[in-house]
């Protein structure tokens, strides 16, 4: 079971107040700020996610150094052992995985000038999705009783996810003037 502890949202809330009372004295408009606070929303999620989980089941909690694989570096194994020996995990790990990064590929471009092609957005997510890797690897280091394990299919199912919200985003900004309507 995954629970969310109110201490990191107040620090990512406090990280986000520099960004909010700068939109608001460059006067942007209700729409850019509604956008901004649904960003604000998916990272404070994405945070929760990804770095603050609460597990209550004493086995994986409490188990040893060596029955860990704290890293992954072949890609695609990870997948494919849970498409053959588990596929009731195809959702919650596999799309997942792509789903949880969609909304990054969406707000990027949104956000960043310089994320206006799918190659810089790919970058982009590649290397945010490979830090949180990192930091889950070094995690699973120091904090001895954690279940992470830093995984290349996670990066490749994340950039996947991303470059699902870029094209998303391109639909979306065709058909709506995203970028526009963020400058009013």
């Amino acid at each position: 079971m995954i629970t969310y502890g109110l201490f990191y949202k107040l620090i990512i809330i406090l990280i986000f107040i520099p960004f909010i009372i700068s939109n608001i004295r460059r006067k942007k408009s209700i729409y850019f700020h509604t956008v901004f606070l649904g960003f604000m929303i998916y990272v404070v999620f994405l945070v929760g996610v990804l770095f603050f989980p609460v597990i209550y089941d004493k086995n994986i909690i409490f188990y040893s150094e060596e029955t860990v694989k704290y890293l992954n570096l072949i890609p695609l194994d990870t997948i494919i052992s849970i498409i053959e020996y588990d596929p009731s995990l195809i959702i919650s790990q596999i799309l997942g995985n792509i789903i949880i990064f969609i909304p990054l590929g969406f707000f990027l471009p949104i956000f960043s000038s310089k994320i206006k092609s799918l190659a810089n957005c790919f970058v982009a997510v590649l290397l945010i999705s490979s830090s949180i890797e990192i930091i889950q690897l070094l995690l699973d280091l120091i904090i001895i009783k954690s279940y992470r394990v830093c995984d290349i299919d996670d990066i490749i199912l994340n950039v996947s996810g991303g470059m699902c919200g870029f094209i998303l985003y391109r639909f979306a900004n065709k058909w709506f003037k995203i970028n526009d309507q963020l400058s009013r």
